[in-house]
């Protein structure tokens, strides 16, 4: 176990998973940082679906300590992206900024389909790996709803600063991510944090982009605009524009492969010994009873509980018919 990554939102730790092997990215967030909603928001992180976004594969809370942070952590564990920065290469291909922007729209589509946000697109959170970018460190997310100034400064939106997070903010992250890409430097500097988030909220003008083709430039001007009804009205919508792009481009593939997926969690059959839990639960069932199943993804066990009284065939009880309640959490 070697910790990859260390923040003011916890730590982020490449572990092996001992059933294959397998590098993982461990994130665990200490205790009291939005703890009362914080394991639902990574159950919901589970469920996404996207090339360009790492699997979360379990969710749970530590059961002792691990690095310096106590037990009772959040944490989940997923996919080890082994990849480069985005900013560690050379761009000089319109086409090559287009792929990247619809990998990273995509995953975004994805986020935000779950009613989501990031809240920290920058450029150390897309890697590129193999012909892919992929958006990591899905530790800050939250529900759109959520308040509070969370992100890389020098990235942030100016709502986002302001303590409001929505998902025209991650559109905007991703648009300063394309500038430093291109030149080298961040969209807005300063000498001091006041200083740098006075230049953002002004929003002069971004900066040229070299070798960019003019419509490709506004379009990555436009996610960056410091009025949020002046930028794209969501990933989706980006999506499309790079769609309508293509042609002028020479690009032959279509950022339509990437479309959002939220799907459920992995089927209980997959899940190793689910078979003999299935055959038990079943079996605990023939006797009408309260029986209360608790795993660390409450969706996971509703759907065990529900491949039970599959096996049973027992109309009655799967609606709610007779006295055998079930509650998974």
């Amino acid at each position: 176990m070697a910790v990859a990554g260390r923040g003011s939102f916890g730590r982020v730790l490449e572990v092996v998973d001992t059933q294959g092997d397998a590098p993982r990215a461990l994130k665990i967030v200490p205790r009291g940082t939005h703890e009362g909603t914080l394991l639902d928001e990574f159950e919901q992180l589970a469920r996404l679906r996207h090339p360009s976004l790492p699997r979360v594969f379990e969710v749970g809370r530590t059961a002792e300590p691990i690095d310096d942070i106590p037990e009772g952590a959040t944490f989940f564990v997923a996919e080890w992206i082994a990849g480069k920065r985005c900013t560690a290469m050379p761009w000089t291909s319109a086409a090559a900024v287009w792929s990247l922007l619809a990998d990273i729209a995509g995953a975004l589509a994805t986020i935000h389909a779950a009613g989501l946000v990031h809240a920290d697109v920058a450029p150390n959170n897309i890697l590129v790996t193999g012909e892919r970018a992929v958006l990591v460190d899905l530790g800050l997310a939250a529900p759109v709803e959520t308040g509070g100034a969370r992100g890389t400064p020098a990235y942030m939106a100016p709502e986002a600063l302001a303590g409001h997070v929505e998902p025209r903010s991650d559109l905007y992250g991703l648009g300063a991510t394309i500038v430093r890409m291109l030149t080298g430097r961040p969209p807005f500097e300063g000498g001091t944090l006041g200083e740098l988030v006075q230049r953002i909220v002004a929003g002069r003008a971004a900066p040229a982009l070299p070798g960019m083709p003019r419509p490709l430039a506004d379009l990555i001007g436009r996610m960056m605009h410091r009025d949020l009804d002046a930028r794209p009205a969501s990933a989706l919508a980006v999506l499309d524009e790079l769609d309508q792009l293509a042609p002028a481009l020479d690009i032959t593939k279509t950022s339509r492969r990437a479309r959002p997926n939220v799907g459920p969690p992995p089927a209980p059959a997959s899940w190793p010994g689910a078979g003999a839990w299935i055959d038990r639960l079943a079996s605990e069932l023939a006797t009408p009873q309260l029986i209360v199943i608790v795993g660390s993804l409450a969706t996971g066990a509703r759907q065990l509980a529900d491949a039970a009284l599959r096996r049973l065939q027992l109309d009655d009880v799967a609606h709610g018919r007779a006295n055998v309640p079930v509650i998974a959490g």
